[in-house]
């Protein structure tokens, strides 16, 4: 195998664990934090959940949300890590030839809420898997090392070319500079475009910006005849996807702002961590109006309430303060709004899992959604004389 040979196929395993760790990765995050009603477990519940809230409740999407997150990642190594150390020191120090030394009777309840009393081997196991998933992602970073080299570089020289181009007045780089990218880029092209994106990733985004209102439309309404008591939680949830179906968003532009020939579009296409002159420049969405993104901002509010509410009042009801909720407000929520407060175990996971599936699906689809419209408006670009005109 020669060596561009093996430089491809390293680059598409690395993609390929890129995009499949990006989606099993939270999921994986999510079950784990399901398995136990505790302050360690529910830690992964309120980061996974801030992650998915700061992606999906913002109106318009943003072109950032589709950068490497290596920055979660190394997060999450050290609070895995973290959490292994401690489940290990009280495991150890639990044992009877300690003498039980770092389980006092006095502090189980306490050590009980952490989730640090009575560890054993298999509390230990789903934080090993989680460390063991997220580490690849240093060898991943660590890996992609070289290609980000190569992709600033290419970048650089792109936008040495264009603007070589452009104070010359010949349009060659832009007409013809995609088909011999290779060349002077080392990055392939997919549709025209440079990019070290896997090219199934592309062409799933530019289906998915087309219909992913669809799709989150059924994942809505299966979800809610499989397993949603007859109440006005799943009313909404009903009547929000009907809204999705018929305001779906628009494609529109991505529009740089305060910058002149940048390049940051093209760097981010590129898969780059660097965003050019984003100090100087905001990147914006135009041609698709807010409001067509409010029922989706507005499942994505209904989906987060459920799965905070649905979290923390089962808690505050086992729970021994001198204040409980009277009873007749707990047979309201459980009946009228579909919440359940004496929910524990298997049946508050599943509950739990519904609204957990519709944020991770609309967060999909805005990541998605950013990426398919970014590579369509670039193939468009570059094709279209007019836009070449326009750009010069």
């Amino acid at each position: 195998m020669n060596e561009d040979a093996w430089a491809s196929l390293q680059r598409h395993l690395l993609q390929m664990l890129d995009a499949a760790c990006a989606v099993l990765l939270p999921a994986a995050v999510f079950m784990v934090a399901l398995l136990k009603y505790d302050a360690l477990h529910a830690s992964l519940l309120l980061g996974v959940g801030f992650q998915a809230l700061h992606t999906s409740l913002c109106v318009l999407p943003s072109l950032r949300i589709i950068a490497p997150k290596h920055v979660q990642h190394r997060a999450m190594r050290w609070y895995t890590a973290a959490v292994l150390c401690a489940m290990y020191v009280e495991y150890v120090g639990g044992l009877e030839a300690f003498g039980h030394a770092l389980q006092p009777s006095g502090l189980h309840k306490v050590l009980s809420a952490v989730g640090l009393w009575a560890v054993s081997e298999t509390d230990m196991l789903p934080f090993l898997a989680i460390f063991l998933l997220v580490s690849p992602f240093g060898f991943l970073s660590l890996s992609f090392g070289f290609d980000n080299a190569q992709v600033q570089h290419a970048a650089d020289q792109f936008r040495l070319r264009i603007q070589a181009s452009l104070h010359s007045g010949t349009g060659g780089v832009l007409r013809n500079g995609w088909t011999g990218a290779r060349d002077w880029t080392m990055a392939p092209t997919v549709g025209r475009v440079p990019t070290w994106r896997a090219p199934w990733l592309i062409h799933t985004a530019r289906k998915v910006s087309t219909y992913g209102p669809y799709l989150i439309a059924c994942c809505v309404y299966a979800l809610v005849l499989l397993d949603c008591d007859i109440s006005a939680l799943g009313l909404g949830y009903v009547a929000l996807a009907a809204l999705v179906l018929a305001v779906r968003p628009v494609t529109g532009q991505w529009l740089e702002v305060g910058a002149h020939h940048s390049m940051t579009l093209q760097h981010i296409m590129l898969g780059s961590d660097s965003y050019g002159d984003s100090r100087r420049s905001r990147i914006v969405l135009r041609g698709s109006p807010s409001v067509c993104w409010v029922p989706l901002t507005a499942l994505a509010l209904v989906s987060a309430s459920d799965l905070a509410t649905q979290a923390v009042l089962p808690a505050v009801v086992s729970s021994e303060w001198p204040v409980q909720i009277p009873s007749g407000v707990l047979d309201f929520l459980q009946d009228a709004i579909g919440v359940d407060p004496y929910a524990q175990g298997r049946d508050l996971a599943l509950r739990l899992l519904r609204p957990g599936i519709i944020l991770g699906a609309l967060v999909l689809f805005r990541q998605l959604y950013c990426l398919g419209t970014l590579h369509r408006q670039l193939q468009r670009m570059y094709i279209d004389d007019a836009a070449l005109e326009q750009l010069r």
